[in-house]
Parts: C-alpha cells; structure tokens; sequence
C-alpha cells in the first residue's frame, strides 16, 4: 500500500574494538557497540469504541526504539607454555555491558493508570550485566 522502513533498519552501527598484550599470557580487550534505534510501530492516538479503547496506528515502524549502546571487557590469561606440550590452555573472563544499562530489547504499550486517557510506552531490558569464565583446552 505504502513505504514504510524496514525492520532492520539501523542507519548509525559503530563498534569499536581493542586488545592490549600486557605480556605473553595476559591479554585485556574491550569492545563498544552503538546503534540508532530500530524502527516500531507506535500508537499516535487512541479511540473508544463500545467501552473498548483501541490503539491508532498510522502506518508501519512509525517511530524509533531508544538508541543501543554496551560495553564489554574481557581479560585472558595463557597457561604456561612448556617445551614438549602439545597443548595450550587459557582461562578467560569478561564482563557483558560493563556500565549495565538497560538497552531496550521490545517496548510495548499500557494504558497508563495515573491518567487513565494516556499511553504509556514500556521496554524490556535484557542482560543488564553479566559476567563469565571460560577455560579453553586445545589439543
């Protein structure tokens, strides 16, 4: 019927990444990602039809999630390399969205209870922070 914007339309995606070797076993990364919000379909208006209040929507991904942003930092110490081992083996640990915000994975809409004749958008937020250990063993 019309244009409208895609789904996956992110016009601004930057992601910057970083390693630093401290020594022959110590490695630290870092890595930041941004990105604009992803299009949504919003309500602009309500109307009430037989005691029902029915959302209006004016077309497909009318609106904007709010913007994504993270960082993650990691750290990796090597086990000791040995003359005559066929193996290596590191441990690593890293933090996903070090300053824990709450990007916006889904947002959706309430009437808001405070004043009844408003919308009120909602977002669900996952992974606020969330660190782990891996140990890797190669053979």
């Amino acid at each position: 019927k019309g244009w409208y914007t895609s789904p996956y339309d992110i016009p601004h995606d930057v992601s910057i990444v970083a390693s630093y070797k401290v020594s022959g076993r110590v490695l630290l990364s870092a890595n930041w990602v941004y990105q604009s919000g992803r299009p949504i379909n919003a309500p602009v208006a309500r109307w009430e039809y037989s005691n029902l209040i029915l959302p209006y929507f004016p077309g497909r991904n009318n609106d904007r999630m709010p913007a994504y942003h993270r960082l993650d930092l990691g750290f990796e110490l090597k086990g000791k390399q040995k003359p005559g081992r066929r193996y290596e083996s590191s441990l690593n640990f890293s933090i996903y969205n070090f300053y824990s915000r709450k990007n916006a994975n889904a947002v959706y809409f309430i009437q808001d209870y405070e004043t009844q004749n408003k919308t009120k958008a909602m977002k669900v937020s996952l992974f606020r922070f969330m660190p782990s250990v891996t140990y890797n063993f190669k053979f």
